[in-house]
């Protein structure tokens, strides 16, 4: 009988996660309780898996403890990936607490990246520290990614050298993207490559971004094909062996436009691929 009853909460539990929405696996929890079946742990954790908000998770969460189930690390980090404001993000610190689970970097690195600007980012990062937890490479990654201009960077970094933490391909990748001129991008794509990464499809839409002249785009082309070019009339057509999309395309022939590049057939050929009405093609040609 035991086994039978562990058999069908594990069924119950794979139903829920089966589920496509957080009102049926209510449901099968209810469904659950009327067969005189016990949720537990995993149960409770596949049910927070299918809210849409914190206050669902948090409503969970409550019910969880009612069965005299506790919460793990695994429930917290469930509920965090609910939260949409720094109050949630406060409740969600005081009940691990109150249910001596201690918060650690995987913990503040997704509340950071719950933050909506970088000053709230900064908040989080004094309140690892009030708990006595070191900031790792992906704390500073994130703090990359909510900053608000480009001049915070170096409050970064500086704060990377004090903690002793090198720059490592996601961090690099995320200058690269945040710097405000083409020659700070430049920089750190240097950088990137410096330490052996090979430029992606990301990177190279990244930068394409950046560049507003010829010379800009050969440096960029030396990166990839690893040998010095020097873009003219004559082999444009280079850039088209990159990855591109619509956009880069466009912003392509807007640099040729603006250096007076005689753009190719080929070319027109490729920007014309993408567009999607009759109408742009005749303004193209």
């Amino acid at each position: 009988d035991k086994h039978k009853i562990l058999e069908n909460s594990v069924t119950f539990t794979s139903l829920i996660s089966k589920t496509y929405s957080y009102e049926e696996a209510e449901r099968m929890l209810n469904k659950m309780q009327v067969a005189g079946i016990q949720p537990d742990k995993i149960t409770f954790n596949s049910l927070i898996k299918k809210t849409n908000s914190y206050k669902e998770a948090e409503k969970i969460l409550s019910k969880m403890q009612t069965f005299d189930i506790q919460p793990n690390e695994f429930t917290f980090n469930l509920l965090i990936s609910r939260i949409n404001s720094q109050e949630e993000a406060g409740k969600v610190l005081d009940k691990m607490q109150k249910s001596n689970i201690q918060p650690d970097e995987f913990t503040f690195n997704s509340l950071i990246n719950k933050t909506s600007s970088y000053e709230e980012a900064e908040k989080v990062l004094d309140k690892m520290r009030a708990f006595g937890i070191q900031p790792n490479e992906f704390t500073f990654n994130s703090l990359i990614k909510k900053m608000d201009n480009y001049e915070e960077v170096e409050v970064i970094l500086e704060k990377m050298k004090n903690n002793r933490i090198p720059l490592n391909h996601f961090i690099l990748i995320n200058l690269v993207k945040k710097a405000d001129s083409y020659e700070k991008s430049a920089y750190w794509l240097e950088e990137l490559l410096s330490i052996g990464f090979s430029i992606n499809t990301y990177i190279i839409s990244t930068f394409i971004q950046k560049c507003s002249n010829l010379d800009q785009l050969s440096f960029l082309l030396t990166k990839v094909k690893g040998v010095d070019i020097s873009l003219g009339s004559e082999n444009f057509d280079m850039v088209l062996g990159l990855p591109l999309n619509k956009k880069l395309i466009k912003r392509l022939a807007e640099i040729a436009d603006q250096e007076g590049v005689s753009l190719s057939k080929k070319f027109y050929t490729s920007l014309i691929k993408y567009e999607s009405s009759f109408k742009n093609v005749l303004n193209i040609t």
